[in-house]
Order: structure tokens, then C-alpha cells, then sequence
């Protein structure tokens, strides 16, 4: 097919050094999602630079319609590396959060810089079936992460009492997943594998290390 004549193309470019920002432009709108995906990752030795027409070029697709095309973005914007990376990561979660494999991707891409996300995630005012396990997985990566003023900041951000019971609560189950082995979000269903909350209110009672479960208290 001929997508798979393009696809052959532009690995052969680069493969001889002679891929242009131009041609990766062209097939980050291509019909064939294996060329957009292929495209994707050819991107990502210009998206340190903000000016570059591929940087447009990638953002467009927050849009794509192809579950492959939003998990290699997802992974590709980690490498932009410049004020639009926070932004296009939080609009990715935004629209995509309830896709577990894009969410890793997604995270692992965003390691050392998951509280400037989790900080415009928690912008929102209402929970959402892609918001609210996005925001459990980012507080799971920074206690995970194990630095200091990240975490110390998660924890304020936890003991705000002003703060939506919802995000309060997305944050704290994080905190499970991280410490306490707790079960991750399952978006299917739009609740957790485990008792906790994805809807808003307070950590489960029945999640490890809570009051009714187990290592909980009395």
C-alpha cells in the first residue's frame, strides 16, 4: 500500500541524514497513522526549539483520533523541553487521562517536573473521568520520585482545607498507589480496581493503610 511506501520513505531519509522539518510536517497529517506515529518520533530532535514549524505541527495532534498516535505523543512531548511541554502534557491528560497506557506515557516522559502538571490539573473544578485518575498517577510519581520539595509540596497540597474533596481525594490515593501498594485507577469503569474514590470525597476506608483496611487503624 502506499502508506507503507511513505512509511519506508521516511525512515529512509533519515536513516541517510536527509529528513527536512518540512517532510516531518507533512506526515504528522498523514492518513496513515503508522506514518503520524513514525512522524512523532522524528519530531523530537526539534522540539527542543519553541520556533520550529514541527513543535505546531505536534501539538495538532492532542487532537488525533488514534489510540497509537496519543501514546506516542504522549512520550514525545517529553521532549519539547520549553514552556509549551506543561501545558500540552496537562492538555493531553486532560482529554486522554482515562487511557492508562497514555496516562505511564504520558508521566514517565513528564519525571522531575510532575508538579507543574499536577498544578494545572488541579486548576479544574470538577472532577472528570480523564482528569481525576491523571491526578492520582502524577501524586503517585512524585512520592515515588522521592524528591523532597515535591513531595513536601504534594502533602500541603493534601492537607489544604480548602481544597476539593475530589482532588484532595485523587491525591491521597495516589499516595496508596505510591506507598501503599494500593491498586491504580481503572478508568473503564470510571472507578478505581481498588474501593477508592475517582468521583470526588474522601480516600477509600477500605484501601491499604486506611482506618478500615489493612495496616489501618481501629
Amino acid at each position: 500500500p502506499l502508506s507503507r511506501t511513505r512509511l519506508h520513505a521516511l525512515w529512509t531519509l533519515d536513516g541517510i541524514d536527509a529528513i527536512e522539518q518540512a517532510t516531518v510536517v507533512r506526515a504528522l497529517d498523514d492518513a496513515s497513522r503508522d506514518v503520524r506515529t513514525s512522524a512523532l518520533r522524528l519530531a523530537e530532535r526539534w522540539l527542543s526549539s519553541p520556533d520550529s514549524p514541527v513543535v505546531a505541527a505536534v501539538l495538532k495532534r492532542l487532537d488525533d483520533a488514534d489510540w497509537n498516535v496519543r501514546r506516542q505523543l504522549a512520550a514525545t512531548l517529553g521532549e519539547m523541553r520549553h514552556a509549551d511541554t506543561h501545558a500540552a502534557i496537562a492538555t493531553l491528560l486532560e482529554r486522554r487521562g482515562d487511557d492508562p497506557v497514555t496516562v505511564d506515557a504520558a508521566v514517565s516522559s513528564v519525571a522531575g517536573s510532575e508538579t507543574a502538571i499536577l498544578d494545572r490539573l488541579l486548576l479544574a473544578p470538577a472532577a472528570s473521568p480523564q482528569r481525576t485518575p491523571a491526578i492520582v498517577m502524577l501524586s503517585a510519581s512524585i512520592l515515588r520520585g522521592g524528591h523532597e520539595p515535591a513531595i513536601q509540596r504534594l502533602f500541603d497540597l493534601m492537607a489544604e482545607d480548602t481544597r476539593a474533596a475530589w482532588q484532595r481525594g485523587a491525591m491521597m490515593l495516589g499516595a496508596e498507589v505510591a506507598v501503599l501498594g494500593a491498586p491504580a485507577p481503572d478508568t473503564s469503569g470510571g472507578r478505581s480496581r481498588g474501593a477508592g474514590p475517582l468521583a470526588g470525597g474522601e480516600p477509600c476506608p477500605t484501601c491499604p493503610g486506611a482506618r478500615g483496611g489493612p495496616g489501618g487503624g481501629s
